[in-house]
């Protein structure tokens, strides 16, 4: 899992936190500081504190033979992707890559309904999937979350018209847009 949302020591420190009271695991002040020189892990939090207590060039030629888990019984590839976004606050830009099944749609609905409570507009976001299905299905449930919230209930006319598509759709929309521009 590559961490490039979470850059700061504060933020690392704190998915750290929340990933080993999730897991039942406690990390020392040193495995932090190793945590935030690491820019990816691929192992699963069962061999983190001895993935961490490795020197930093024995981390950077670490290979895992299992990965991190992302099956329908240990999702903790999606929990790794929940808790980064949780404190992510520097509002950057993210993108979410893993294999089906591992709750990319649960993430994304997630980031989406804070954004949203927060007070940007449905309109503010681009969101983006390879396939028109996973697109649909995106909206849909976009459209349920903002239905249960009553916070953000007024925003569900405008879910249609947002730009929740896929990439090649969303291309041709801007060239079409400014095709004037481009020539």
């Amino acid at each position: 899992f590559y961490f490039a949302a979470v850059e700061n020591f504060n933020e690392r420190s704190e998915l750290l936190d929340k990933m080993g009271a999730k897991y039942g695991v406690k990390f020392s002040e040193e495995e932090k500081v190793a945590f935030f020189k690491t820019p990816a892990i691929g192992v699963p939090m069962n061999q983190l504190k001895g993935f961490l207590d490795l020197s930093d060039e024995d981390r950077k030629a670490y290979k895992s033979k299992t990965g991190i888990p992302m099956d329908s019984t240990n999702t903790q590839l999606t929990e790794w992707v929940k808790q980064s976004l949780a404190v992510n606050k520097s509002n950057t830009n993210i993108i979410v890559s893993a294999g089906a099944g591992s709750g990319k749609t649960t993430v994304l609905k997630t980031r989406v309904e804070r954004l949203l409570t927060e007070g940007v507009n449905i309109d503010e976001l681009i969101i983006l999937t390879f396939t028109n299905a996973a697109a649909a299905e995106m909206k849909d449930r976009i459209r349920k979350v903002i239905k249960k919230n009553k916070n953000i209930a007024h925003m569900e006319e405008f879910v249609d018209s947002a730009y929740i598509t896929t990439f090649d759709s969303f291309a041709q929309s801007m060239v079409k847009k400014y095709a004037n521009v481009l020539n």
